[in-house]
């Protein structure tokens, strides 16, 4: 897709490039190997095509700031077309339900400390598709969980993207 000679071009100190060889360990891959160059104190991340609200970081930060025991912040979400339009809002679950739930309770915003990743370590590669599934239930085991009941976030959907391939259910 062009995006490391696109990135060449820019000259900026605060720019890393990191390049996942080979797509090794797939999206997992990726997001373990982005975590493993992360240097805050709080961790997100998310698809190249979708789109945080302006508030969102400072929402999440604000949570975990006010509150030392939670491990991870998420927020609701809209899911929206390849052009923009939202299509539907998408309420995650109580953190009382994590353990009961079959898809992936905490959706696609959200943000979780740094000493949480450690304590649970990364990405298990192997659970792909559904490492996302994976990596929420082994937070939710450890760690305490807050929902910010807002949307704040704009998860895209497109023909070519792993929930389309896979389907959403498939994916959590």
């Amino acid at each position: 897709d062009k995006t490391l000679e696109i990135l060449s071009g820019y000259h900026d100190s605060r720019l890393k490039i990191i390049q996942q060889k080979d797509n090794a360990g797939k999206l997992p891959g990726a997001i373990n190997l982005g975590l493993d160059y992360a240097t805050g104190d709080y961790l997100t991340w998310m698809q190249a095509d979708c789109e945080y609200l302006h508030q969102a970081i400072e929402e999440m930060v604000r949570i975990l700031n006010a509150n030392p025991v939670i491990g991870q912040v998420y927020t609701d979400y809209w899911v929206i077309n390849e052009q923009g339009t939202i299509i539907q809002e998408f309420q995650t679950r109580e953190p009382e339900e994590f353990l009961k739930y079959t898809g992936d309770p905490a959706g696609v915003s959200f943000m979780i400390r740094r000493s949480v990743r450690e304590a649970v370590g990364p990405h298990d590669v192997d659970a792909y598709p559904s490492q996302d599934y994976d990596y929420r239930m082994r937070i939710a085991l450890r760690f305490q969980s807050y929902h910010l009941k807002q949307p704040l976030f704009r998860w895209r959907i497109q023909p070519d993207s792993l929930s389309s391939k896979f389907g959403w259910k498939n994916l959590s």
